[in-house]
């Protein structure tokens, strides 16, 4: 039987930008320094709202600890896609199921994602078993990411989901996009320079900072997430109790 490819899921969402009036832009101006120079969504969330209230929607730049939330998301992305691809792997353990995928996945990522680091998922490191439950000690590095904004935590989850993974996901998940270089990028773990373990990955030609994000990827991550549609309605509730 044929393995299914890495990726499926990817956003049916579409955010229209809609600009602040003058006067809403002098109030906005007026309280928060610099905002012309942000990137900014605003969308209800409650509704399956089209429409975004917006500035610099696709403008991407460096966006600090938020592209943390892009490696949460690869990870529920890989577990949802091994779960979903179970009965074709087989009974094979972990190790012979990272071995067969780095084969008949790897020509699938080469041709998504834009750039690659030439890594992999560490299947043995994120999950228990065969049944994809995450490894305790990789849900602690997760919680400790997203809860505690933990740099070294997020860089451990980073190295195992590996950056071609990550980006892959993003890419065609339609939060990244190659065509005018806009949306998450992540190709630094937050582990400083000077640390045995950094390992940064490859950054896309143009683009002046490893942890990208633009209001516009932000806002469709964050909308699906909140309508449990951002990979799977498992998935969703999966990412919002490591939120909690």
């Amino acid at each position: 039987m044929a393995i299914p490819g890495p990726f499926l899921w990817k956003t049916n969402r579409v955010l229209t930008p809609v600009a602040f009036t003058p006067a809403q832009s002098a109030k906005l101006r007026a309280a928060v320094p610099g905002f012309d120079k942000m990137g900014i969504a605003l969308v209800d969330v409650t509704k399956l709202s089209t429409t975004a209230y917006a500035s610099n929607f696709t403008q991407t730049g460096f966006a600090a600890s938020l592209p943390k939330i892009v490696a949460m998301y690869a990870a529920f992305y890989l577990q949802d896609r091994l779960k979903v691809i179970k009965g074709a792997l087989g009974t094979a353990s972990l190790a012979q199921i990272e071995s067969t995928l780095r084969k008949e996945w790897g020509p699938a990522i080469k041709s998504t994602v834009p750039r690659r680091a030439g890594d992999f998922p560490d299947i043995t490191a994120i999950f228990a078993s065969p049944s994809f439950d995450f490894k305790p000690s990789f849900k602690n590095d997760l919680d400790a990411m997203m809860k505690k904004s933990d740099n070294l935590a997020a860089g451990r989850c980073i190295h195992r989901i590996g950056y071609d993974y990550m980006n892959g996901a993003l890419t065609y998940g339609g939060l990244y996009s190659p065509a005018d270089k806009s949306g998450f990028w992540l190709a630094g773990d937050y582990i400083p320079d000077s640390h045995a373990s950094n390992r940064e990955g490859a950054r896309i030609p143009g683009m002046g900072t490893g942890q990208a994000a633009s209001a516009k990827a932000a806002a469709l991550l964050l909308v699906n997430l909140a309508h449990d549609e951002l990979i799977s309605a498992d998935a969703s509730k999966g990412m919002k109790d490591v939120m909690t």
